[in-house]
């Protein structure tokens, strides 16, 4: 075959995509590409383009649907496609019919239902057709075993960043082993468990694309009898969710089960609250950096709060930060992830690694007791 090779932008690499994306198997993808490209061409080479331009990898795409059960038609395909490179603007029926899908309105309503029932990111409002943000769950869920009972023990890991070079998977595993080692059965995780695909630090990732960070989170997290795992997304699970347009965590739940792994729940976007016992937990996945004083964020968001928590769980700071103001509790919980990290440096000192156990005692009206532990890996 020539060697005629072709000059690389936004364009071309979207056709190399759409190639993957028709593809059964990676050998099709290879031969394809060859012929697309002129000159035979590895796996490691389109994978190296597709994540260069914010695509996930040939494995991610072509095992994304068969492992959510997700698949669905090419009409509705298009449609995902169209939405999610489009998210920052709506469309109305109309446009559906005519510019997008090119068919009847009742048609085009059987494929947006089809897409929404896969799980994928679409609002449908009035006449309106457009991407839905994953949001925070703003229901309380009951995590409890004993609803009856006042002490409780957890565990807290945050912003583990599975998929960076600098994620220390022994470092989260010793600390998994601790809290099992002392009767912890509930692990909380305030978002960031996968390090995404930001393309400012796609030369720092260990694993690339959804599938292998997902993967390699599932081993990250020891399965423990008697243990359970309760995470949000953060910003960079978020990245997932805006490149491919459905919710990280969800798919990954979705993963975990079809593993055998019973063990590991998805509560949503940026935050929830959860109810162990009488105690109210909420964890947050804020968006705004720490300001020059450390707790300045965490206070205001508290005094912002209709309903204010017992315990409030922060992510996102890489920081260990613990207070109480008035009967919240409230703590940034570090990271898994090493200072030597773009964001670690960006911060301008240490990061606090390491993950947290908190034991407490519970009364009608506030927490008593609560005993706090942070085991920081220097």
């Amino acid at each position: 075959m020539p060697r005629v090779y072709k000059k690389w932008n936004y364009e071309k690499v979207a056709r190399l995509k759409s190639i993957v994306s028709s593809s059964e198997t990676k050998e099709e993808v290879i031969n394809a590409a060859s012929v697309y490209i002129g000159d035979t061409v590895s796996e490691s080479y389109i994978n190296r383009h597709l994540v260069s331009y914010g695509y996930n990898t040939i494995d991610d795409i072509l095992n994304l649907k068969r492992i959510t059960s997700k698949s669905v038609s090419p009409e509705a395909e298009k449609l995902i496609s169209f939405i999610t490179k489009n998210k920052r603007s709506s469309f109305t029926m109309n446009d559906v019919c005519n510019t997008v899908l090119d068919c009847s309105p009742k048609k085009a309503a059987k494929v947006i239902d089809e897409a929404i029932k896969a799980g994928y990111n679409i609002n449908v409002h009035d006449d309106t057709v457009g991407y839905k943000k994953p949001t925070e769950n703003e229901s309380i869920i009951s995590i409890s075993r004993d609803s009856n009972s006042t002490s409780h023990k957890i565990g807290v890991i945050s912003d583990i960043h599975v998929g960076s070079k600098y994620f220390k998977k022994s470092w989260l595993k010793d600390h998994l082993q601790y809290c099992y080692d002392n009767g912890v059965t509930d692990i909380l995780c305030p978002g960031d468990l996968l390090e995404g695909c930001y393309k400012h630090a796609r030369f720092e990732l260990s694993h690339v694309g959804w599938n292998d960070q997902a993967s390699e989170a599932i081993d990250s997290l020891t399965k423990f009898d008697g243990i359970k795992y309760h995470f949000i997304d953060g910003n960079h699970d978020f990245t997932f969710s805006d490149s491919i347009g459905i919710e990280s965590g969800k798919q990954f739940e979705v993963l975990s089960r079809s593993l055998g792994r019973d063990d590991i729940k998805f509560y949503g976007s940026r935050g929830c609250s959860l109810l162990l016992g009488t105690t109210v937990i909420e964890m947050w996945h804020p968006k705004k950096n720490l300001s020059y004083a450390l707790s300045y964020q965490l206070q205001n968001h508290i005094r912002d709060m209709a309903n204010k928590p017992d315990i409030l769980l922060a992510g996102h700071w890489h920081q260990f930060i613990y207070f109480e103001k008035g009967d919240v509790h409230a703590f940034a919980c570090g990271t898994f992830q090493h200072g030597d990290s773009p964001f670690g440096k960006s911060l301008g000192g240490s990061v606090a690694i390491g993950g947290l156990t908190l034991e407490w005692t519970k009364d009608e009206n506030k927490i008593n007791d609560m005993k706090v532990m942070f085991r920081k890996v220097k």
